[in-house]
């Protein structure tokens, strides 16, 4: 998955997230920026996720789910 930034308000976004040190910090920067920031934020994380090829968790999560345990 690639994406694309709008403009370059929103590419200094990104470039903070990336060099935020923990997740408190990244939610500041989101805070931040209002919607722009969690337009990025949204983009990034799903990026991220995108790039997850792990199913291992997720089956047992979703077979608790389906167990109701």
């Amino acid at each position: 998955m690639e994406f694309t930034l709008s403009n370059k308000r929103q590419h200094e976004i990104a470039d903070m997230l990336w060099q935020a040190e923990s997740l408190k910090e990244a939610h500041a920067i989101v805070k931040k920026f209002g919607v722009d920031g969690v337009i990025v934020y949204n983009m990034m994380m799903a990026h991220i996720y995108d790039e997850v090829d792990d199913i291992d968790v997720a089956e047992e999560i979703l077979n608790r789910i389906k167990n109701g345990t």
